[in-house]
């Protein structure tokens, strides 16, 4: 269950998603071996995607991230990826979300304190839908 809704955060996440997505797609080409030789311009725009998703998340609709995960997290997988690399590609998006709230802590404390409770609560489904794409994946046999 998500935490209480305030819009601030989805429409600070959609501010910045630009800047969020490409930072993303150049630590992500750094440290997740998958993502060593993708450019750089389709992991911005996969992660810009992921982020519009998250903002949408944020503003109380969960469809448009589940629907985003399920597809991307499912090819990727198929594909070879280890699914603790989408943990740990989870992982890298907090510092960046997390960034934004904090800097805009001083001038607002209430949207702030609301956006990280919030934010926990996205992180906790973002979770759960990648453990339940890999879940499907391992129980389902091959098709033929």
């Amino acid at each position: 269950m998500l935490a209480p809704r305030d819009p601030w955060l989805a429409a600070l996440i959609r501010r910045h998603q630009a800047a969020l997505a490409a930072e993303l797609a150049a630590v992500a080409q750094q440290t997740i071996p998958f993502y060593h030789r993708t450019p750089h311009a389709t992991l911005e725009a996969s992660f810009a995607r992921f982020y519009a998703a998250l903002a949408t998340a944020a503003a109380g609709d969960l469809d448009p991230l589940r629907s985003y995960l399920t597809t991307v997290v499912a090819v990727r997988l198929a594909a070879g990826v280890e699914a603790q690399q989408f943990i740990a590609l989870a992982q890298l998006t907090t510092g960046g979300v997390r960034g934004l709230i904090e800097a805009e802590r001083a001038t607002q404390p209430d949207h702030a304190s609301l956006a990280t409770q919030q934010f926990t609560g996205l992180l906790m489904t973002i979770r759960l839908i990648l453990s339940e794409v890999n879940l499907r994946r391992l129980t389902q046999p091959p098709a033929p």
